[in-house]
């Protein structure tokens, strides 16, 4: 396909639903085209365009079976256990003391994937508040893949959606279903899902049910955005929101962007952003810092240092060393770990990668072996399975912040400089909530002061 014709439907998706298609994208848009395009019976793919661009009726409907095509769907249950504290510590109880009176609690799951989210906060709800029968409780989870929406409205999930869910927790809510697991129907009522278009959609849409919400969720999904796309985003949430309502986004997703129609309120383990000016009368176990800003922090006037200074990582100091204990106090997973460690140290990179496949067999959730398997594939020149297996590491601990400055080194190997700002920003911004002299794993002698610095001279040779 000609390279300006893809560039002309990345422009038009771009408008369209807002979604930033990189370079390591295009085979994927290509064979998207093709596929829909054959589907519908077209005979070249400047028909097809046509055919989206026209916008009509019948154009709403092939978009929304493209962009499935487009879309993924990775997410799971309690993602980023930081973020699930400080809304069950603070921020729920909070929104729940201030709506005692009218007893009405409204929240937003804006780019809900598969249903997780939201339904991770209607158990946090069903926790917090028992007799949440006698409340009026409305949960909306939107997404613009139908597919995901579809699923998420079965409420039946795989194994792999439950790798951050305490065990009780998953048995109290959610039975056995063949060989998958079916969400309790309390919850699943609770919650009401429906296919939305952040880009296009209209907010308030009272026709819908998005207005005067209480709380947004938009994690994870910025990240795919162009900065304008993103900005006309905000503008709606500002305008869906009631007064003092809060939007928590993904780590470092609004980096750039202006925020001043909100307050950036800084917590431990996150930075969320409030409606106008706060009105905090409930104090949580989780204290506010009270640190407001209309604006992340903009890096600017970075001193330039040669990048040379900096120790180069090697697959040998890529994990540090297990501590030697004898491996009865070890379980099944790490002893298999030490043996997949030596056999990469040694370069014989098949034999550890077979033993990686057996952790994860038996523990899918071992972050060390995805991360060094992170570095094999890099070794092999396989990008791409290195940059899924630190996602990976990132779904699993969303504040492992060695997973977000190795795949922020990828995707400048890739020329996808956006991309890679991102990944580093959010890995100083976790480094800068760690004293100075702390140690990061799994880099040897390295501090949080120095890495930071390190970073900083990366992103101003950008």
């Amino acid at each position: 396909m000609e390279l300006n014709l893809l560039q002309d439907f990345k422009k038009l998706i771009a408008k369209r639903t807002g979604l930033h298609l990189r370079v390591q994208d295009q085979q994927k848009l290509s064979q998207a085209i093709e596929r829909r395009q054959n589907i519908a019976r077209l005979p070249t793919p400047q028909e097809y365009y046509r055919r989206l661009f026209l916008d009509q009726s019948n154009a709403d409907i092939e978009w929304r079976k493209f962009i499935v095509l487009l879309t993924t769907d990775e997410t799971f249950f309690f993602r980023d256990k930081g973020q699930i504290a400080l809304l069950k510590s603070h921020i729920i109880p909070e929104i729940i003391h201030s709506r005692q009176r009218n007893k009405r609690l409204r929240i937003w799951s804006a780019g809900c994937s598969t249903g997780e989210e939201p339904y991770s906060l209607a158990i946090l709800i069903n926790e917090l508040l028992p007799i949440s029968d006698k409340w009026n409780v409305f949960i909306l989870g939107t997404d613009i893949n139908e597919h995901s929406i579809e699923t998420a409205r079965t409420g039946i999930y795989s194994n792999w959606s439950f790798r951050s869910v305490n065990r009780a927790i998953q048995r109290r809510y959610f039975t056995k279903y063949n060989l998958d697991w079916k969400i309790d129907e309390k919850i699943r009522r609770m919650v009401t899902f429906r296919v939305g278009n952040l880009r296009k959609e209209k907010a308030p849409n009272y026709r819908v049910g998005i207005y005067e919400m209480d709380l947004i969720l938009c994690r994870n999904v910025f990240i795919y955005f162009e900065p304008q796309a993103i900005s006309e985003v905000l503008h709606k949430f500002n305008n869906t929101l009631v007064k003092n309502g809060y939007l928590l986004t993904g780590h470092s997703e609004l980096y750039c962007q202006d925020l001043h129609q909100f307050v950036a309120r800084s917590f431990p383990c996150s930075i969320v952003y409030q409606k106008s000016e706060p009105v905090v009368k409930w104090k949580g176990t989780i204290s506010d810092k009270g640190v407001e800003t209309p604006k992340l922090p903009k890096f600017s006037a970075l001193p330039t240092v040669a990048k040379n200074n900096f120790p180069k990582k090697k697959i040998q100091s890529v994990i540090q060393q297990t501590e030697c204990v004898p491996e009865s106090k070890l379980n099944q997973s790490d002893t298999l770990f030490l043996s997949a460690q030596n056999f990469a140290n040694s370069g014989n990179h098949t034999r550890s990668i077979k033993i990686c496949q057996k952790i994860l067999e038996i523990d899918p959730t071992h972050i060390k072996t995805h991360y060094l398997l992170a570095h094999i594939k890099e070794e092999a020149g396989a990008i791409e399975e290195a940059k899924s297996c630190l996602k990976k590491v990132i779904y699993l601990e969303p504040e492992y912040i060695a997973a977000y400055i190795e795949l922020a080194s990828l995707y400048e190997l890739e020329d996808d400089f956006k991309r890679a700002k991102k990944m580093w920003s959010t890995g100083m911004n976790l480094l800068k909530r760690k004293p100075k002299n702390d140690l990061i794993e799994p880099y040897e002698n390295v501090t949080a002061e120095e890495l930071i610095r390190h970073i900083k001279d990366l992103i101003s040779e950008l």
